[in-house]
């Protein structure tokens, strides 16, 4: 059976999707309307809010900034319009730039946490020190495994950045004075490099929680922690 025929009876949509079925309506009039003949439009509501739920205000402006002009899209073809597949040449050269932005303790420009999360599994240093030509394969292959993730919710927020390591000292120190000051720099250091999130932790409640999830997304969040994927049997 489908959603739209087991949404429990009573439920609410949520308030955004109630403004995004208005704004479709104000666009596409009686076409909109066409979608829902002989379906509960509240049953599809909730379709509409348990699919969309997993997206960022951000895509689903940036969907709505793609609508076609003609013809209303369906959930599928709007979930696309929210996250159209990443260029993988252009993913690279703004990973380049926000890994850059990191290092000076800056946020960075991100159009996606799909591109962020790809920079921190490729690794910085070779973003920093290889060519998109000659790390093209791997890094589309990157992009490919952490879109599926995304696909699936399980993308973490993208984290503010460590703290800068403060300024060496310029004056002449006395001997103790820079010890003490040898011993803060290895503290400050020690705290800039501990792990700001668990980076794995999206493949850990993968595993816990599979129910509906997919078995290549299962694979990966098993091959994340270096575990061997075995599907059980239905009796």
């Amino acid at each position: 059976m489908s959603a739209l025929s087991t949404a429990k009876p009573g439920s609410k949509a949520p308030k955004f999707i109630e403004r995004l079925f208005e704004r479709l309506h104000a666009d596409y009039g009686t076409l909109w309307l066409d979608r829902f003949v002989g379906l509960d439009i509240e049953n599809a509501k909730l379709t509409w809010a348990a699919e969309l739920g997993q997206l960022s205000v951000d895509e689903i402006v940036y969907g709505l900034s793609r609508l076609p002009p003609k013809f209303p899209p369906g959930l599928s073809e709007f979930k696309a319009l929210c996250r159209p597949p990443v260029d993988a040449e252009r993913a690279w050269h703004e990973a380049v730039a926000g890994a850059a932005a990191r290092e000076r303790g800056e946020f960075g420009k991100w159009s996606s946490p799909v591109v962020y999360w790809a920079y921190v599994e490729f690794g910085a240093f070779d973003l920093k020190h290889r060519s998109f030509k000659d790390s093209k394969a791997r890094w589309e292959q990157v992009l490919e495994f952490v879109g599926r993730v995304h696909a699936e919710g399980g993308l973490e927020a993208i984290p503010e950045p460590a703290p800068q390591l403060p300024a060496p000292e310029q004056t002449y120190t006395e001997p103790h004075a820079a010890h003490e000051n040898v011993e803060r720099v290895k503290r400050a250091l020690e705290d800039a490099l501990k792990p700001r999130g668990d980076y794995k932790d999206w493949a850990r409640r993968m595993i816990a929680n599979p129910e509906g999830k997919s078995i290549t997304s299962l694979q990966m969040a098993h091959k994340a922690l270096g575990l061997e994927y075995k599907p059980k049997r239905k009796d």
